[in-house]
């Protein structure tokens, strides 16, 4: 039991530490760039994260599972994958000629990769370190190139902040004993989680690929800017997400965190809603318009908290294709609530749509679990 709980806490400090980090370098960004520029970036994040999870072919949670049973599949998996990345990084940067994206799509891979097996292996303290390395690095670097070349390439400072890991990834896959063709024997369960991460892709990009394009990058900057309140709202549960996955995965208990982590998520949604119109305008005034936005999001920590807790035990249990569903009645719902409700409610609609979208998941996960028993 102390063991579990040195580990959750090292996940914990690690994932509070990293999400301060970032939220409070998103926040100020936002208060030294144009809404619009904020939009821009938001837009060409989700860009390079789409085609980086898009090259991954569903490694994270393969290689957390594959490690946690000690398979010997793990390395040569790597290797593959960092392969498929390193040729989809090249017609990237072919295609959309910025090198900060491409970069983006080699270093998210090898950062994603080190870290999947870590948590696999259960070494919760390192992984919670590096976290926070590539955290700091990120900041330090995006704001250089920021104050040297602008904005355009505070992306690639996130990239480069990648880069240092590739060390620890290079001893992952060196030595390779084991063939490709062991990939075969796994295919099934590769592909299935391939689909799975995907799909679990779409929601986090999808939306501000399309809100930018088709209804500016100012309402955009303003939803960006909520999607970070929400990210630091959903420290704990993504914490614990990352410590139950490998848990379920070997049959341990995990039943009171997870009750534990409903009632904290419950209290941060109150947090949230009540604390935004006071600190939004004393903070970012440019961002008025958010701040609803910030009141809707906060109470859609809930559903997303129970839709983690959901996920873990139906991968874990290699029943992904429930999770998969999921996922696609999670994007129909939510595509269509920002494409109608935008018209009604502006910028707040957006916010709507994945709250009723995380709520239709929360009832389909609710029920399937009834019926499996699981």
């Amino acid at each position: 039991m102390l063991e579990k709980l040195k580990n959750l806490t090292a996940l914990g400090i690690a994932n509070i530490a990293t999400t301060v980090i970032a939220g409070l370098f998103w926040i100020y960004i936002a208060s030294i760039i144009e809404v619009d520029e904020y939009g821009e970036i938001g837009y060409t994040l989700s860009i390079a994260t789409l085609i980086a999870g898009i090259s991954l072919l569903g490694a994270k949670s393969s290689l957390t599972v594959f490690a946690a049973r000690k398979e010997s599949i793990v390395r040569p998996l790597s290797l593959f994958i960092i392969s498929v990345g390193i040729l989809i990084s090249m017609i990237t940067y072919m295609i959309l000629i910025d090198f900060g994206v491409s970069i983006y799509v080699i270093g998210f891979i090898i950062f994603s990769i080190t870290n999947a097996e870590l948590l696999g292996r259960k070494l919760y303290i390192t992984y919670s370190k590096y976290l926070i390395i590539q955290r700091t690095l990120m900041v330090v670097l995006s704001l250089l190139l920021y104050y040297f070349f602008g904005y355009q390439f505070i992306i690639l400072g996130i990239a480069i902040s990648f880069l240092p890991f590739s060390i620890k990834f290079y001893n992952l896959i060196k030595n390779n004993k084991v063939g490709l063709s062991k990939l075969k024997d796994k295919k099934q369960i590769i592909l299935s989680n391939y689909v799975l991460e995907i799909s679990g892709l779409l929601p986090g990009t999808l939306d501000r690929i399309i809100i930018g394009p088709t209804f500016g990058f100012i309402i955009l900057g303003n939803y960006f800017l909520g999607l970070q309140v929400f990210m630091v709202l959903t420290i704990i549960p993504s914490a614990v997400y990352q410590y139950i996955l490998p848990q379920d995965a070997s049959k341990t208990s995990t039943a009171k965190i997870k009750k534990v982590i409903i009632i904290i998520s419950i209290i941060f949604a109150i947090l949230g809603f009540f604390l935004s119109p006071i600190l939004i305008p004393a903070v970012l005034p440019k961002y008025s318009d958010a701040i609803e936005v910030i009141q809707i999001m906060s109470f859609v920590v809930i559903p997303t908290t129970i839709n983690l807790i959901y996920a873990s035990k139906f991968i874990a249990e290699l029943k992904s294709k429930i999770v998969i569903v999921g996922s696609i009645i999670f994007i129909s719902v939510q595509i269509a609530g920002l494409l109608s409700l935008i018209e009604y409610f502006g910028v707040n609609g957006l916010a709507l749509s994945l709250l009723i979208a995380d709520s239709v998941v929360v009832i389909y996960y609710t029920i399937v679990h009834k019926y499996y028993r699981i």
